[in-house]
């Protein structure tokens, strides 16, 4: 009743308009009313999440990945982003940055979002429960810079040089198997592109350079390492 925004006034009302004898039933009927329609409520937004994660799935997947499509960076962003909700804390603040003239990019599409699934799963073990991680997409020369920035701990200046080595992890024995930045690596470098990292206490961005055709840019140079030593974070 509550609910309704029904209180002792609005009651005293419905009895005079209903006498005392038949309150009681009223009573029951107006709340089985609002707990229906509230169940209701929750079912409709329950399928739409259900909708919301199956289109994503199907954007995410690619069942044929193995054929080079032109697709839209920041679609991919914003799937993997649906895609890893349930791991996002309230206290997580995502930003977007996407300049509206972006150019569609050749891609392996699965393979793609796999980068971004590792690398947005990085900046969440980063910030912890609180942090902001910021997402930019803009065109420069004859390709798409995605940027992945969170404001955790930073990279240590010894491990950045080393954070795409397959097998590389900071992470304590059974909770990080060290591939996911390899992974990266491989499949930025497979797409003619290339990702760097800097990093420092407070800001730790890594960059991904992609051409607009697949194969049109140069060879993918040794990833860049960058900022002062900085507390230990996790890979």
């Amino acid at each position: 009743m509550a609910a309704l925004g029904l209180g002792p006034a609005q009651l005293d009302r419905l009895e005079e308009d209903f006498g005392p004898e038949r309150m009681p039933s009223l009573v029951r009927w107006v709340s089985t009313s609002v707990t229906v329609r509230s169940l209701l409520v929750e079912i409709g937004h329950g399928a739409t999440r259900v909708s919301e994660t199956v289109a994503a799935l199907k954007s995410y997947v690619h069942l044929d990945e193995a054929t080079v499509q032109n697709v839209d960076v920041t679609e991919g962003l914003e799937d993997t982003l649906l895609f890893l909700r349930h791991r996002m804390p309230p206290g997580v603040h995502v930003e977007r940055a996407y300049s509206p003239d972006l150019p569609r990019v050749g891609t392996y599409a699965s393979e793609l979002n796999q980068v971004w699934t590792n690398l947005l799963e990085n900046a969440l073990d980063a910030v912890g429960g609180h942090g902001t991680i910021t997402l930019r997409a803009a065109k420069e020369a004859a390709g798409v810079v995605v940027e992945v920035e969170d404001d955790g701990p930073g990279i240590p200046a010894a491990d950045q040089a080393r954070v795409f080595d397959p097998f590389f992890t900071t992470k304590p024995p059974g909770e990080g198997a060290g591939l996911g930045l390899g992974t990266c690596h491989h499949v930025v470098a497979r797409h003619g592109g290339r990702i760097t990292v800097d990093s420092r206490p407070g800001r730790t961005v890594f960059r991904v350079e992609l051409p607009t055709d697949l194969g049109t840019a140069p060879a993918p140079a040794a990833p860049t390492p960058g900022g002062p030593s900085a507390p230990q974070r996790r890979l």
